[in-house]
């Protein structure tokens, strides 16, 4: 499964084979008949897969929905598409649709009868594994007698789970021997439990088990030798961990049922440790948050007890022993603590290797760039390399690529120096091979104000050739920089001629400044190119209004040049400076305005507008979840889903 493709170009059918199961406070499980898969989703989450009943591409339905303010959030959106593709509830012209047929099974069982049995059959079970301890086998005999019986009570447990299942109109699948486990047993498939109501599922899971606690409870009051073996064997499926009996018994005491976007994530940003860490806390619930941590002290008393009992120790004189934990209690908390780290470095390697590669590539490129003999030297393979790997020079055809080559001449400047003034004329133009500058603009009050940072691989001298509103520019350098330099009429000729003055100016200047916008920093180089190419430049006089309150989102704004005020009626509220953006809040939630944006200044934004901006991130899923959280960051809150009468903004 390509997800770039299947999230961008693929076009996407709801599968006809749908059965929907029973709702449970908002969510339900939709299954795939022939294939017999499943998918736990809310009523949002179905009206999003209900757009795909006329075959539509991921982009075109997240753009509708946005438009409707039915969006969930996007992380659970592409994990939501990701998930009904693979269980074959999303489909396109390569889906191969294979049929798993359901078995007659001719044992129903009311559940009426089963439930009460199988509840106080495993609280009897834990109760008395709890007061007294099963006997010491004498010989290899009883173990394997022992063995048997769990292998019988695990069958027997699905033969009755199953019959109950059947007696609730729910279908069996895949009768089988599991016979690679410790304990082989019969098996089915009982995934049809999850379109039932809770009170069948609770008694399907209980069901399972209910034979072994009855054997644990015959062998331990009988006293015999054989009961040890069921007695660890119920442990283990009382596990407190992970998606066995308890874990499933709780997660049906969950107010809100657990969505199957809420967990096992196979959408790559999803399964980052931060926003795996951010959903669990967002989803989390007092009472079975408490009944699990409750059940896993409990369960591991009970081991413990059972674990004693068989070496015919006293835990009572354990507990009681002062000397003993002394000695041992130091022990113990120092393995917790050390195993709690190792488990949160596991969790956070990612991140922290993350951080520290960044960490590492800045002072590696800041020394470069002051040492003295950290400047490169000229040679062939150094120009050709920043020619092709800049976005404007590889561009050009080879030959004028060679010819623009032929050119370079190599060109130093010391740190904090004037490299081009507002006074000179530019006589040429240089790509940066190592070091920093700032391209700086003058007001009309005379102050001088930074406009673009430069750094490896960009151009300079080139904003005063290509700007048509003020081509005064002054470029200074932050540090030693070394460039390669060609006289200005020959970049003039071999490059501004060819590729025209837009395609110069959108490179060389929108798509630096997008850069270094809060908006853009994290965006791809593609990303931020083809933003640059469907942006236009407005400018605005002071007193001019950008957006008027009450007006609904027509675009998103960008100050290039200049800065504005946020009014809320005649009252200050906030200050858009350059590089800072406005109008997204709006365009997402498809809102009006609640407050004016008016200048200050002369002002240049760059503009987009709200069909090209929407069609553009739902055509790009990274860009799209960097959006929703500098949104959701901005808002204080998530910015999807949207309540019906949210029209909130900050």
């Amino acid at each position: 499964m390509d997800e770039n493709l299947l999230l961008t170009a693929e076009t996407l059918s709801l599968s006809p084979d749908l059965y929907l199961g029973q709702r449970v406070n908002g969510a339900f499980v939709v299954k795939n008949i022939t294939a017999q898969t499943y998918l736990t989703v809310d009523a949002c989450q179905w009206g999003v897969l209900s757009e795909f009943a006329q075959p539509q591409t991921v982009p075109a339905v997240l753009e509708k929905v946005i438009r409707d303010r039915t969006c969930p959030a996007l992380g659970d959106f592409y994990e939501l598409i990701l998930k009904a593709y693979k269980g074959g509830i999303l489909r396109n012209e390569q889906s191969v649709q294979f049929r798993r047929p359901a078995i007659r099974w001719f044992i129903p069982l009311p559940m009426s009868l089963i439930q009460p049995l199988a509840i106080l059959g495993i609280l009897a079970a834990i109760g008395i594994m709890g007061w007294k301890t099963a006997p010491v086998p004498g010989h290899w005999q009883d173990i394997a007698l022992g063995w048997i019986l769990l292998c019988g009570c695990l069958s027997l447990g699905y033969v009755i789970a199953a019959s109950v299942l059947k007696a609730s109109g729910a279908e069996i699948y895949q009768p089988h021997l599991r016979w690679q486990s410790i304990a082989p047993h019969f098996a089915v498939d009982l995934r049809d439990a999850f379109l039932e109501r809770r009170s069948v599922r609770l008694t399907v899971d209980a069901a399972l088990i209910l034979p072994l606690a009855i054997a644990v409870i015959t062998g331990i009051v009988l006293q015999t030798p054989w009961a040890i073996v069921p007695v660890i064997g119920l442990i283990l499926q009382l596990w407190p961990l992970g998606e066995g009996f308890i874990g499933r018994i709780i997660l049906l005491c969950r107010k809100s049922p657990r969505l199957d976007t809420e967990h096992s994530f196979i959408f790559r940003p999803n399964t980052h440790p931060i926003y795996r860490l951010k959903n669990m806390w967002r989803h989390l619930e007092l009472v079975p948050t408490f009944l699990q941590h409750a059940w896993g002290i409990a369960w591991t008393l009970l081991a413990v007890r059972v674990g004693f009992g068989l070496f015919n120790l006293s835990i009572t004189e354990i507990l009681t022993d002062r000397n003993y934990w002394e000695q041992t209690g130091p022990w113990i908390i120092g393995a917790a603590i050390a195993i709690a780290v190792l488990f949160v470095t596991y969790q956070l390697r990612h991140l922290v290797l993350v951080r520290l590669r960044t960490f590492r590539k800045n002072i590696s490129c800041t020394w470069k760039r002051w040492r003295k003999d950290g400047h490169l030297s000229a040679n062939d393979a150094i120009v050709n390399r920043f020619i092709t790997e800049n976005p404007l020079l590889r561009r050009l055809e080879p030959h004028v690529q060679a010819e623009f080559a032929r050119h370079l001449k190599p060109y130093t400047a010391k740190a904090w120096s004037t490299i081009l003034s507002f006074d000179e004329e530019v006589s040429f133009v240089g790509i940066i091979v190592s070091g920093s500058a700032t391209v700086y603009r003058r007001l009309k009050t005379g102050r001088k104000v930074p406009v673009l940072k430069l750094a490896e691989g960009d151009l300079f001298g080139v904003h005063g050739l290509i700007d048509p509103h003020d081509p005064k520019f002054e470029v200074c350098s932050n540090t030693p920089i070394y460039a390669l330099v060609l006289p200005s009429y020959v970049f003039q000729s071999l490059v501004i001629e060819k590729l025209g003055a837009p395609t110069v100016f959108n490179i060389c200047s929108l798509h630096v400044f997008l850069k270094q916008s809060p908006l853009c920093t994290q965006w791809s180089q593609q990303a931020i190119a083809r933003f640059a190419q469907i942006t236009q430049i407005s400018n605005f006089v002071p007193g001019e209004k950008i957006i008027h309150e009450g007006e609904d989102a027509r675009a998103l704004y960008i100050v290039y040049e200049g800065s504005a005020r946020v009014l809320h009626g005649v009252k200050q509220i906030g200050r858009v400076k350059t590089g800072e953006y406005l109008g997204e809040i709006g365009l997402l939630q498809n809102s009006a305005a609640t407050a004016d944006v008016e200048v200050r200044e002369d002002t240049r934004c760059l503009v987009v507008d709200k069909v090209d901006f929407m069609r553009f991130m739902a055509h790009n899923y990274n860009v799209a979840l960097q959006v929703e959280h500098v949104c959701s960051k901005r808002l204080g809150k998530p910015i999807f889903p949207l309540a019906g009468h949210s029209f909130d903004t900050r």
